[in-house]
């Protein structure tokens, strides 16, 4: 593969991000939380995000989650 192919394989993964919907984004979330066998606590601690905080949007406490137990995890 060149790197012009690699440039517009990279540029449609982009887009197909930019293209998803929020809770298909979340889904994609957890399941890399998943990975690192921390699903639950990542969907229990964005609820928790959501509660104290109603300025985050659904995608944001999941994201946000996700970078705080990961962080602490590795």
């Amino acid at each position: 593969m060149n790197s012009f192919q690699k440039i517009n394989l990279r540029n449609e993964n982009l887009e197909r991000k930019y293209n998803m919907s929020e809770e298909d984004q979340i889904e994609e979330i957890l399941e890399e939380a998943n990975a690192y066998n921390m699903r639950k606590e990542v969907d229990e601690r964005a609820k928790i995000h959501l509660k104290n905080d109603p300025l985050f949007s659904k995608l944001e406490a999941y994201i946000y989650a996700y970078n705080d137990l990961i962080d602490d995890h590795e």
